[in-house]
């Protein structure tokens, strides 16, 4: 956030949240960037009818927007649904709905949500929403056309139920994108329940990509259920993890329920993955037709019952081929996959644990004589300050590797749900006293990072 924005957030944020709510203002979009201000709920709440002429939210006669128009909207502070602040989520809080809880914004009878929704690095803590017989649920309901980035869901009371296509963040996304995003929390539902969203489609042959996301939502859910993504079709995901546990009836994955022609780079899954019947694998439950891994990992331990398939890193395979990726041994899973047809390179394979945390660096030799370790796990980003940062970060010789964002290596060594970078007490798990509370101002932009607390990567045995 640049100075400018900053101050202007803070003006903004020294209102009152409810005045700004139910009077209209001389100026919606007060850093002339061509997005409107979302300074409360109520403002987020009004946001579902920009396309309304008669709401002061109207991307195209909003006071101040630029001439043709606002092109979305923008979070100038973090939001919480605990709006009375007792620790409870319950009719005594706003959006409570008789106990629906939050109507997911893009939801029927509204049109879809099809502009940009920049967070700016802001948390919506302890959403609720409980509404298991509709479809498309989670913060946004159905985004089609729109973008989502720099935003955080998250807070102990984050809890979110739904029918079909369920995800904290996103139900269902069409033509879409998001990237720089996190939630933490509690998800169930039927078909297609994901961490985040519960199901990325496509349509007309546009290929999108859901980049830098991350989740730590405990997944319940019946047919495609994932740590992630419950379903993804013709999309691409990259630089992504799962850490939350997934529990589904059907097919399950750590990282995705089932994908149909995806291509998966640098992502890993952490959480432990079960099935009551079906299919269960620590990083896809299932594919369909092409889907191609590269540079990733799964750590869970995966469990089904006996007939059930499963697999180190896909249960049932129609056309997989990995690269360089790896399951552990403590997945309990000898082989890559369960069923179908799929390619593993020489470079892939199952290890302990132990020595998939050796190496310290891409391209090992040194920690089994078995295969170079890592390969090709080398790819980088540049900040906006030219600093190139590598997209992985191996630690030290008894840590698993994990992502970088914005700079920022995200890992938690002492399983405290914070990162070791915002740690005052990295090594201590009983301390849990950040470096920095808020992190958005003056904080480095860390916000939707913080906000993914608690995730844990699961704790290494040392070599």
């Amino acid at each position: 956030m640049n100075l400018k924005k900053t101050l202007l957030a803070t003006a903004i944020i020294g209102l009152s949240a409810q005045v700004l709510a139910a009077e209209p203002r001389d100026d919606y979009d007060l850093d002339d960037n061509g997005l409107i201000e979302i300074n409360s709920l109520q403002d987020l709440d009004a946001m579902r009818n920009y396309r309304d002429a008669e709401s002061e939210f109207n991307l195209s006669t909003a006071a101040g927007c630029p001439e043709g128009g606002c092109t979305g909207f923008e979070l100038t502070t973090d939001l919480n649904f605990d709006t009375n602040g007792d620790g409870v989520i319950d009719a005594s809080d706003e959006f409570w709905n008789d106990g629906l809880g939050w109507d997911p914004v893009g939801s029927s009878p509204n049109p879809t949500f099809g502009v940009v929704f920049d967070g700016n690095n802001h948390v919506i803590r302890n959403l609720y929403i409980n509404r298991p017989e509709t479809d498309n649920v989670g913060l946004f309901g159905h985004v089609y056309w729109g973008k989502v980035y720099n935003l955080a869901v998250a807070g102990p009371q984050t809890s979110v139920t739904g029918k079909n296509n369920v995800g904290i963040l996103i139900g269902l996304i069409t033509k879409g994108e998001v990237t720089h995003v996190s939630t933490a929390g509690q998800v169930q539902g039927g078909v297609n329940v994901g961490g985040l969203i519960g199901r990325f489609a496509p349509e007309s042959g546009v290929r999108n990509t859901a980049s830098f996301c991350y989740s730590g939502a405990s997944v319940t859910g019946n047919t495609y259920s994932g740590g992630l993504i419950g379903s993804i079709v013709d999309n691409n995901i990259t630089e992504c993890f799962a850490t939350g546990g997934v529990s589904g009836a059907e097919v399950a994955g750590g990282l995705i329920g089932i994908a149909q022609n995806v291509s998966i780079r640098n992502t890993y899954a952490s959480g432990d993955v079960s099935a009551t019947t079906g299919f269960a694998a620590g990083l896809v439950g299932a594919s369909r037709t092409t889907m191609n891994i590269y540079s990733s990992y799964a750590m869970g331990k995966v469990t089904a019952p006996e007939g059930a398939v499963t697999g180190g890193l896909v249960a049932s395979s129609n056309g997989t081929s990995a690269y360089n990726s790896y399951w552990t041994e403590e997945t309990g899973q000898e082989s890559a996959y369960g069923d179908g047809s799929f390619t593993l390179d020489s470079n892939s394979g199952t290890y302990s644990q132990a020595i998939l945390s050796c190496p310290t660096a891409a391209d090992d030799t040194d920690c089994t004589p078995e295969a170079t370790l890592y390969s090709g796990w080398t790819g980088s980003y540049t900040l906006a300050d030219e600093t190139v940062v590598n997209y992985w970060d191996f630690g030290t010789a008894n840590q698993m590797p994990v992502l970088t964002a914005q700079g920022y290596v995200l890992r938690d060594r002492d399983g405290d749900g914070i990162w070791d970078f915002n740690d005052t007490y990295p090594d201590d798990p009983s301390n849990t006293a950040p470096k920095s509370s808020s992190g958005s101002s003056g904080g480095g932009s860390l916000i939707w990072l913080l906000g993914l607390a608690p995730l844990v990567l699961r704790r290494k045995s040392k070599a």
